[in-house]
């Protein structure tokens, strides 16, 4: 069998490569990942979509939990002002009781105040996520916009799919699919 003899053993026993030639590597490897680093993040490679920035929102609906006694009408007056039909279920306000008998148990409701629930009727909205965003980075047709002049983000309906993408990326679940037009409404 012919034995492969390592550059260690022609050349008298020492390294293989030398520190210098080590610190040289890395040198041009620190380099080169920062020349090609802001191509990467860009979307250079290989079809990656970069992240979407939004000018942060300039409010938010905030609920007042103790004034509210859970009778869901603000559900049905939200679809008919903003979608023209009665379907709480489209409602860009949800309203659950929080009532979480343990942890393996009966849930129904949010999240959240220990293991047992409290009870407390909660009023969930769009959180209006600052950068990033993560429904505006998932949706492939950039369909959800921050709409002037609080920036607030909507789902432009021209645009929407209904590819559903928004709303398994939303960590609030707050957006929601129209059966009726095969779009997301927020």
């Amino acid at each position: 069998m012919d034995k492969i003899e390592s550059k260690k053993e022609r050349e008298g026993g020492g390294p293989l490569c030398t520190r210098r030639q080590i610190l040289k590597w890395g040198g041009i490897s620190i380099v080169g990942l920062s020349a090609f680093g802001p191509l990467l993040a860009r979307g250079a490679r290989g079809g990656t979509a970069p992240l979407i920035i939004m000018e942060q929102a300039g409010g938010i609906i905030v609920s007042d939990p103790t004034r509210c006694v859970g009778c869901r009408r603000c559900e049905l007056a939200c679809t008919e002002f903003k979608d023209g039909k009665a379907a709480p279920s489209n409602a860009r306000i949800k309203v659950n009781r929080n009532l979480n008998f343990g942890p393996k148990g009966v849930f129904a409701g949010r999240e959240g105040f220990g293991n047992w629930g409290n009870g407390l009727v909660i009023q969930d909205l769009c959180k209006q996520c600052p950068h990033p965003v993560p429904c505006a980075n998932a949706c492939p047709n950039d369909a959800i916009v921050a709409s002037p002049p609080l920036y607030a983000r909507v789902v432009d309906q021209a645009k929407c799919t209904g590819c559903k993408m928004c709303q398994r990326a939303c960590p609030w679940e707050m957006i929601y699919f129209d059966q009726d037009t095969g779009k997301a409404t927020k």
